[in-house]
């Protein structure tokens, strides 16, 4: 990612985005919400097997895709705290949280349209770039830093550098 095309700023937006979701505990908060969906899983997947044949198998998948369905608005929810958080953490170290915002569009330019948010773990990029945008507007920012030289030198010194190892190369 340092090595592609993007700014400074735009790397520091991904890196406040993954920090914000350690700062605000997502991954224990979704290991503790799956328990409870874990649990409906196996209910209809005990219910299909005992209705059997045809319906119970529908019953069994229908269980799963559904719970899974639902389970996924959490992640978007985790995603945007991450997003609105993050450009607050942006924001105090003097960077410009619309550089966040600007990478999230660069991302829907390249990836297209995408099928429906409700199907996705991850919010719609171009409405991250919206509300990101818009939380970027009441915080107050003099002179934010974008890019340093020390990053445009870090960028050159590693495309000088060999690739790293394929990971069959790292089995062998």
């Amino acid at each position: 990612m340092i090595e592609s095309e993007g700014t400074e700023g735009q790397i520091a937006g991904v890196m406040a985005h993954e920090l914000s979701h350690v700062v605000l505990r997502h991954g224990t908060a979704q290991a503790s919400k799956a328990t409870k969906y874990e649990i409906g899983e196996v209910a209809g997947s005990i219910l299909g097997a005992i209705i059997g044949g045809r319906v119970g198998s529908v019953v069994a998948q229908g269980t799963r895709l559904g719970l899974g369905t639902a389970f996924m608005r959490f992640s978007r929810e985790f995603e945007r705290q991450a997003d609105i958080e993050g450009s607050h953490l942006m924001a105090r170290a003097g960077y410009d949280p619309r550089d966040m915002a600007s990478m999230f569009k660069l991302i829907a330019q390249r990836s297209g349209p995408g099928g429906p948010e409700w199907l996705s773990d991850h919010p719609n990029p171009g409405n991250r770039y919206e509300y990101i945008s818009q939380e970027a507007g009441m915080l107050h920012l003099t002179r934010p830093v974008h890019d340093t030289g020390a990053f445009r030198q870090t960028q050159v010194r590693l495309r000088r550098m060999p690739p790293a190892p394929s990971m069959q190369q790292t089995r062998r």
